[in-house]
């Protein structure tokens, strides 16, 4: 006989496990099998000493980290995103990697807010002044403000100034004053005292006594007070005549005669105003000792009748009724 001894070892199967993670997209092969999705996977492979290894594989599958955000710029800026310095409003992606190793994707709306260009028009009196383009104005033209609107952006204003001037000249006719505003309102002062003077508020003005005399004007809203001129009575005796010519009648209805003397030239030129200072009449005349007036058109009223030869000029008032 022939005797066999047999020392005999059983192996333990080998189980192992193991805890991974891949990104979205990613897998894992454990064996001949591969997986894509999150899960806890058995797989039994040969170990080295022939015998079973048993390993089980928890997958988690890492999704892809997605942030939107919202951007706003102002018009003419830009900002860095979609790889690029971008203008222009829409959807840009942006991918990076996260801590866990996976991409992240940020997705960033993009809007971009206009500058706002608003228009306006002011008008201001003459010596008024008014604050724009950073300083006080008081001349006529286009000014701009850059301002900022409730989103933060640019917002600029565009302002058209005019000044409404007041036509303030005068045209003096020896004794008498006439304004040259049409269509406004007067009011004449004596400038040595700044008092108004009673019922003095037509485009005309006689003085009764010698001064310095101006008129506030009122147009469109505005007052301006004209330069003061001085007035010297010339001592003319009674109403419509001096030593130059005599008017008559006065009042007159129809016809007005002028009557002239030797200190008047041949060529003789005749105007007549309305006391808003507006010329009803004008004409010339030559080598004529006695001018007719037709005045039966004219409505009821006071006129002044202007009489000029050579460097010498005259104002008589004349009542029309």
């Amino acid at each position: 006989d022939s005797t066999v001894t047999t020392n005999l070892t059983v192996l333990p199967v080998i189980v192992s496990s193991q805890a991974l993670s891949v990104c979205n997209g990613g897998s894992v092969t454990v064996g001949t099998h591969t997986y894509t999705t999150s899960g806890i996977f058995t797989d039994t492979l040969s170990a080295v000493n022939g015998c079973d290894s048993v390993i089980t594989t928890d997958l988690i599958v890492l999704n892809a980290i997605v942030n939107n955000l919202s951007a706003f710029i102002c018009d003419n800026d830009s900002i860095y995103v979609g790889g690029s310095w971008q203008t222009a409003s829409g959807i840009y992606h942006d991918t990076l990697v996260s801590a866990g190793g996976c991409d992240s994707v940020v997705v960033t709306t993009l809007t971009v807010n206009p500058g706002f260009v608003t228009s306006q028009s002011v008008t201001i009196c003459p010596h008024d002044s008014i604050l724009l383009g950073g300083s006080w104005q008081h001349l006529a033209g286009i000014y701009y403000d850059t301002l900022h609107s409730q989103i933060g952006c640019d917002s600029v204003l565009v302002t058209t100034l005019s000044v409404n001037n007041v036509d303030t000249s005068l045209t003096v006719h020896s004794d008498t004053l006439v304004a040259n505003a049409a269509g406004t309102t007067f009011q004449w002062i004596d400038c040595s005292t700044g008092a108004f003077i009673a019922g003095a508020t037509d485009a005309v003005f006689v003085p009764s006594v010698s001064g310095t005399y101006a008129v506030i004007i009122t147009e469109n809203g505005c007052s301006d007070t004209s330069s003061c001129y001085s007035v010297i009575i010339d001592g003319i005796s009674g109403p419509g005549t001096d030593n130059m010519f005599t008017v008559y009648p006065n009042p007159v209805k129809d016809v007005l005669m002028i009557s002239m003397t030797g200190d008047y030239k041949s060529e003789v030129h005749c105007r007549i105003f309305n006391v808003i200072g507006e010329q009803v009449l004008d004409g010339t005349y030559q080598n004529a000792p006695v001018i007719t007036l037709d005045l039966q058109s004219f409505a009821d009223g006071t006129y002044f009748v202007e009489i000029s030869s050579e460097n010498k000029t005259s104002v008589v008032k004349v009542i029309k009724n």
